[in-house]
């Protein structure tokens, strides 16, 4: 209990048993939820509305884990490849931590790294893993950046791209494993979405 104290909140003082750093961290779920966005803003989610109403009460609340968690998918989108988010499309990632942290069901938000926003949201359809050789022949015609071409040039050129993303950590594997994630876009609303539960460690 030595790390009991006492610090402002909007309510007075309230008590704590976290460090000044561990508050600064400001490591919450919500943080990185594709809630937060004007796709879907932290108002319209209903655990946030709970903690909401506690926090007028004086008690902060830290969610651990959430049953209506949205990941954020990143991409670094040019002019061209603005047409391949329309409704069926697929991305590629590197290893194996995105096929163990989606699976069918899940709802996404994707996001500009360029404009720094949510553009829209996709539901996961379908998950793979395995060599990426295989993934980009099996999957690359698929994917946003190379919609219309035939199969092998877009496995061709979808291997080319993720040496060019990843290459100074493919080099030191021997072999190279990465996911890849059909998604579908949709809105907000939609029926049928399911919400993964996700935990942080």
């Amino acid at each position: 209990m030595r790390r009991l104290k006492r610090v402002p909140s909007d309510n007075g003082l309230t008590f704590t048993l976290e460090t000044d750093k561990e508050q600064k961290r400001n490591n919450l779920l919500c943080n990185f939820c594709a809630w937060r966005d004007k796709h879907g803003p932290l108002r319209e989610c209903s655990k946030h509305k709970v903690l909401a109403r506690y926090a007028k009460t004086g008690v902060g609340l830290l969610i651990r884990t959430c049953d209506i968690y949205q990941p954020i998918l990143t991409f670094k989108i040019t002019k061209s490849m603005e047409g391949g988010f329309e409704k069926d499309f697929n991305t590629f990632r590197l290893g194996a931590t995105w096929y163990n942290r989606v699976s069918p069901g899940t709802v996404c938000g994707l996001y500009d790294v360029g404009k720094k926003m949510i553009f829209g949201k996709a539901k996961v359809m379908a998950t793979y893993n395995g060599d990426m050789e295989e993934m980009c022949h099996q999957h690359a015609y698929k994917n946003h950046l190379f919609v219309g071409l035939e199969q092998e040039d877009a496995a061709i050129r979808m291997e080319s791209a993720m040496k060019k993303a990843y290459g100074h950590i493919i080099e030191h594997r021997s072999n190279s494993i990465c996911t890849v994630i059909d998604l579908r876009r949709v809105v907000v609303g939609d029926a049928g979405i399911t919400y993964p539960t996700v935990v942080i460690a």
